[in-house]
């Protein structure tokens, strides 16, 4: 069975972030042939709970088609919505979350908590990264049952903007705990 890697964007919009989607675009499919890479988006703050509440509820409305296999990757709150939806999939196999310098216990978990992301385990394999030099989310970016966590060296931007390096190493790492 092929796998859809699902791309879930963080607070505001892709526009703001394309070259950062581009460049993990090509490292996963790079990591994973074969593989099909879509990316979704919806402009919300982080106070809106509501709004992403029903973002990730669109998601799973979407992807839960009993097709192929799907993997969840989210940037920034992205990764906190792609762990609140991984176990509310029921027709179709979550074969993994990556979750990419996400808030996931940033001020005690508020944003885990107000998304319903279970921070003992969601019932898929995690792996998440923090980036070593995080001026957004300064703490939590370890999803507390990863089976993988490790730092990137850059900070919550720029180094994934800049250059493909880091996205490489994202995909790489999260092909050797996933497959």
């Amino acid at each position: 069975m092929a796998l859809r890697v699902i791309g879930i964007v963080g607070i505001w919009s892709i526009r703001l972030y394309e070259p950062v989607w581009r460049h993990l675009r090509e490292a996963f499919l790079g990591q994973f042939p074969g593989a099909t890479f879509a990316t979704e988006d919806m402009f919300f703050s982080p106070w809106q709970g509501k709004k992403m509440r029903a973002f990730a509820d669109s998601i799973v409305c979407k992807y839960d088609d009993g097709g192929d296999d799907v993997l969840l990757v989210g940037w920034s709150m992205g990764g906190t919505i792609a762990t609140a939806i991984a176990p509310k999939f029921k027709r179709t196999r979550v074969r993994g979350v990556v979750t990419i310098f996400s808030p996931h216990t940033l001020l005690w978990g508020l944003f885990s908590w107000m998304l319903g992301s279970n921070l003992k385990g969601i019932g898929v394999p995690v792996v998440s990264c923090s980036a070593r030099f995080d001026w957004i989310v300064l703490w939590g970016g370890r999803y507390p049952a990863a089976l993988k966590h490790f730092r990137v060296r850059c900070d919550h931007l720029l180094g994934l903007l800049i250059g493909t390096k880091r996205t490489e190493l994202i995909a790489k790492e999260a092909r050797e705990v996933l497959v």
